[in-house]
């Protein structure tokens, strides 16, 4: 069974907007693409958050209904990625290239998690795989939290990540730099 996509509303961007997130806005397509027509046609900007790890036709079935996509991009180097997510990253990859060669704009965003990719060397890797993207917003590093762990207890599940530790706010200004040196100018912590 798949999780339903959640609708969050904005008031950012040209007075506001709805983002398809939570679950998959792909794998819930044909109610994805009805609710950004009718978005669309009610004059609201669309965007959808994805981790594109799907079929390039479930994804490019919505880009005629968005304004923006929020792509994230955890690693580079698949052996990491398979270990960190349980899957490839070369699906992702691939998407990634065919929305930036798209007309829609990007913003990429890496969860920055302890112990998989808080290094310069993997944050450098993302930056340089999406600096010539042409329509790149701009870079968001987002730090890991712990906002889940009362959930998980609730749930009686086992939290595996109830060890580790956000990262420091000096060592996420640290990554941004990393970013902005391999070529990524617009580069945000959020």
């Amino acid at each position: 069974m798949r999780r339903c996509c959640a609708i969050v509303t904005s008031t950012r961007v040209r007075g506001g907007g709805v983002t398809l997130s939570g679950g998959e806005p792909t794998f819930q397509q044909p109610f994805s693409l009805e609710v950004l027509r009718l978005c669309r046609q009610a004059g609201l900007h669309t965007a959808i958050e994805t981790a594109a790890f799907c079929r390039w036709e479930e994804l490019a079935g919505l880009l005629p209904w968005l304004d923006l996509v929020i792509l994230d991009v955890k690693l580079m180097d698949d052996a990491g990625h398979r270990a960190a997510t349980g899957v490839s990253n070369a699906l992702i990859l691939e998407n990634a290239r065919r929305l930036a060669a798209s007309p829609v704009t990007l913003l990429v965003r890496t969860p920055v998690v302890p112990g998989v990719n808080d290094t310069p060397a993997a944050i450098t890797a993302v930056a340089a795989f999406i600096r010539d993207f042409p329509r790149l917003l701009y870079y968001e590093l987002m730090p890991f939290h712990r906002m889940a762990e009362g959930k998980y207890r609730s749930l009686g599940l086992d939290d595996r990540a109830c060890h580790l530790q956000p990262p420091t706010p000096a060592g996420l200004q640290s990554l941004a730099q990393a970013a902005r040196e391999a070529g990524v100018h617009a580069v945000k912590i959020g």
